[in-house]
């Protein structure tokens, strides 16, 4: 019982201080924020906020506008974790707005983008319209685009990009929010086309109808055409006892069978799920989905007029197949073109396969292609679920603020009970993420933890799982060693440190659709976009010399992947002692032959100095709980330790072998791995 006690504390002291942060962003960070930025706009910077692996803490790092050299690493390592280079290898993406831009621009006018990313859409505006006339230095002056971002780091990629394309002279780049801009002093004049892609999984996280309210009050005319013209969104019901245990924590401690509850019944303090979507690829999970409901429509967000702050909606839903309802999942189609002929879905491939029968609707573009910036979300029905029957009727409400989406549900007769997830102000609400809820109510996951506690006496015992930060590697879990070592002057010479090692490991992976998102791009629809391969960490052709960075990914949710070799160990780290410089270097064979991608690593960690309990982040194992750190290789190698003879042209050699090094740097919390291939 102690050990249950010392695990509620962590967690809710976590937790409390994370929730304490962003109370404390909420009340002072945007006072922050505008006075940072007016010195920004003075003094040419702006601010990036990092984490700092060691210590949790986030950290403001200066971006100047004109980089020192000693800066450029700082700004790979940073642009190397956006999904710019994802979307830029999207080619139905880009398509499907390249068509729409070339249907819509018929004559010179006053075109708008805002987040301007790349300056792609831009210069695919400016080519429109220089299309249209007979020599681009004719293009009357009414021939204009304005385009705006906030990111500096991207808005000094953009300025390279349109330099290198010759398009930097027609195109007006400012750095500053689409609200900050004004009319006689950014623009010339109100603009008579918007082009945008500020879109997120959920279609309005990052601002979009705010973002769009401002623009058609102040930036845009009356009679504005907007690229895209509308989105809608879609959702399907679903049975999936594996999504359930990614909200369920209470049920799923009840079939632990071990009598602790961090979410009991009836207490102040709640421990769960955030009302909101999630975002998450839901193709991997198909298999454990049952359809209780064929698609429907939720609502529609016009983007050619102001749309409005909220809607509240109700849909009558007709049940396919008895069950019990747990989650909605949703995606959304874009409307590119006013006529309704070019559209972009986020569907899931079950959903994408169906177009092709939708005739009369024109060109569909994406779902099929496995991509990463934009996914599914998930809403999870509360509790248990909602029990249904074949033919019976539920109503799905669908609520949206300026930024998300709510869901609730309830059956079509007069007085029934709503299934809603709701905070309740009486309450200390305590959120987590669905794969944390899935990790806490895991039986295997309890009775490892629970054998650790019963042999604690004099110890020091922690959870070394961070995984409030999305973005973070697995050996950005060795804070826990700092912090071990912070603790020195409190310990026994005799306590025991739990976990007492953790163990670096990994294994060679074939990973065509994860590579294919990160290759290098250089002809994105008839513009060159080379300049930007080092800078994003892409793969591919490359001339720099600069290695390829690790990326954290749950490899379930990469796309076809598969293990090409054994598992290998490439260093320990004993928690004993302090933390201290850790290196490690081992040859591990390719025997099989296949196309490696690239490397995967993650941390197992040995709980008890007998290595009787290990709890591992190994993809396959609790792969909904933890993300992998993943290394893709300049060029897809073919391994193998074999001389096959290819189409009678002789002998062709493979690596049979690889040389993993890497070496933890206690100064920084980071990994350096180097890769070597033997022939």
């Amino acid at each position: 019982m102690g050990f249950a006690l010392n695990l509620r504390h962590f967690l809710l002291r976590d937790l409390l201080l994370t929730k304490h942060k962003k109370t404390h962003f909420s009340s002072s960070f945007p006072q922050l924020c505008k006075r940072e930025a007016k010195m920004a706009a003075t003094e040419q910077q702006a601010f990036q906020l990092k984490l700092n692996p060691l210590t949790g803490e986030s950290e403001w790092v200066v971006m100047e506008k004109n980089p020192r050299e000693q800066e450029d690493e700082s700004l790979r390592d940073i642009m190397a974790h956006t999904s710019y280079l994802d979307m830029l290898n999207d080619t139905d993406r880009n398509r499907a707005y390249d068509l729409a831009i070339r249907k819509t621009i018929r004559r010179p006018c006053h075109v708008l983008d805002i987040g301007a990313g790349s300056g792609l859409l831009s210069m695919m505006s400016l080519r429109a319209m220089r299309e249209i006339v007979s020599s681009p230095e004719n293009l009357p002056k009414e021939g204009l685009v304005t385009a705006c971002d906030s990111y500096l780091p991207m808005v000094k990629v953009a300025q390279k990009v349109l330099q290198l394309n010759g398009m930097d002279d027609g195109i007006h780049l400012i750095h500053k929010r689409s609200d900050e801009l004004q009319i006689g002093l950014d623009l010339p004049c109100r603009a008579d086309v918007l082009v945008s892609e500020i879109l997120d999984s959920e279609l309005l996280g990052e601002g979009l109808i705010p973002t769009l309210q401002h623009a058609h009050d102040h930036l845009l005319t009356p009679n504005v055409e907007t690229i895209p013209f509308k989105a809608t969104i879609y959702g399907q019901l679903v049975q999936s006892t594996f999504l359930s245990k990614m909200q369920d924590l209470h049920g799923n401690e009840i079939l632990a069978s071990d009598g602790l509850f961090l979410s009991p019944v009836g207490s102040k303090v709640s421990l769960s799920l955030k009302p909101s979507q999630h975002a998450m690829h839901c193709d991997p999970v198909s298999a454990h989905l049952q359809m209780l409901s064929k698609p429907f429509k939720v609502f529609d967000l016009d983007f050619w007029r102001r749309p409005d702050d909220h809607q509240n909606i109700e849909t009558i839903v007709k049940i396919t197949a008895e069950g019990k309802l747990q989650a909605i999942i949703s995606w959304w189609v874009l409307q590119l073109d006013k006529e309704g002929t070019i559209f972009y879905s986020t569907a899931p491939k079950w959903i994408k396969s169906s177009y092709n029968n939708l005739g009369g609707l024109g060109n569909f573009f994406g779902g099929l292609p496995w991509c990463n910036h934009w996914k599914q979300c998930v809403w999870f029905i509360p509790g248990s679920g909602l029990s249904v029957s074949t033919d019976e009727e539920i109503t799905v409400q669908a609520v949206h603020d300026a930024v998300s989406i709510q869901y609730c549900v309830k059956r079509n007769v007069p007085g029934s009970e709503e299934c809603c997830r709701q905070m309740n102000s009486a309450d200390l609400n305590l959120f987590v993420k669905p794969e944390r809820i899935a990790l806490l109510g895991d039986k295997d996951w309890r009775s490892a933890m629970l054998a650790v506690g019963r042999q604690c006496v004099d110890v020091l015992l922690a959870e070394p799982f961070y995984l409030a930060n999305e973005g973070m590697l697995p050996w950005q879990n060795l804070r826990f060693w700092n912090e071990r070592t912070l603790l020195a002057p409190l310990l026994s010479e005799t306590a025991t440190i739990m976990p007492f090692k953790g163990i670096l490991r990994g294994c060679a992976m074939y990973l065509p659709d994860l590579w294919k998102s990160r290759c290098s791009v250089k002809d994105v629809e008839g513009f060159d976009h080379s300049v930007i391969n080092e800078i994003m960490g892409a793969c591919g052709d490359r001339q720099d010399s600069h290695d390829g960075p690790v990326l954290p990914y749950a490899i379930w949710q990469c796309g076809h992947n598969e293990e090409i070799s054994e598992d290998f160990t490439l260093m320990e780290f004993h928690f004993a002692g302090e933390i201290q410089r850790t290196m490690g270097k081992v040859t591990v064979p390719l025997p099989n032959y296949a196309l490696c991608h690239g490397f995967v690593f993650w941390m197992d960690w040995v709980m008890d100095s007998k290595e009787s309990i290990v709890i591992s982040t190994r993809p396959g194992q609790g792969e909904t709980y933890w993300k992998q750190g993943v290394k893709l290789l300049r060029q897809p190698i073919k391994v193998g330790n074999i001389n096959r003879k290819l189409d009678g042209e002789g002998v062709s050699s493979f690596a049979s072998s690889v040389q993993v090094g890497g070496v933890f740097d206690p100064s920084t919390g980071l990994v350096d791995i180097k890769l070597d291939f033997i022939t």
